[in-house]
């Protein structure tokens, strides 16, 4: 079998991540238990043992969304102070993507092979509201998870 370059390699590993980040998280094509190796090669030809050579095991998929998920969460919120952040967070619960954004980090938190990267993705995104504004915004942030929570099983979200 023929190798591939290093070049077109990273090409692939970008096709692969930006396929998997629009299926979870910019279109909601996909729940993460559904994000298997199978349906990766389905949606590409690639062959399942091709693939694991990019993403040694499923936990692996979470590397698509190291870096892109808390920036879109950012965008919806306004953190200009504590209230506008309460607010704005209510407000994007309207959100599809959001919300798609919230359950996925919320199931994998909980539940899944996710946890860690789930817990070091949420310890970052708190850090830089907190960074901007106080230490208060760490117990403020805990209360929207829990609203948030609530909020997304009432619309089977």
């Amino acid at each position: 079998m023929a190798r591939i370059s290093a070049a077109k390699k990273a090409e692939n590993q970008k096709v692969l991540d930006n396929l998997i980040f629009d299926a979870l998280i910019v279109n909601g094509d996909l729940s993460w238990s559904q994000l298997t190796y199978q349906w990766l090669s389905d949606k590409t030809g690639m062959r399942v043992s091709t693939l694991q050579g990019y993403y040694k095991d499923r936990a692996s998929f979470a590397n698509a969304l190291k870096g892109r998920v808390a920036p879109l969460m950012a965008q919806h919120l306004d953190l200009s102070n504590i209230e506008r952040l309460i607010t704005s967070w209510r407000k994007a619960l309207a959100n599809d993507q959001f919300c798609r954004i919230l359950s996925l980090w919320i199931h994998n938190l909980i539940d899944g092979d996710q946890k860690q990267h789930s817990i070091e993705g949420w310890m970052l995104f708190e850090q830089s509201i907190v960074n901007q504004l106080g230490e208060r915004s760490r117990d403020v942030l805990m209360q929207l998870l829990g609203e948030s929570l609530i909020s997304n099983a009432k619309n089977n979200r």
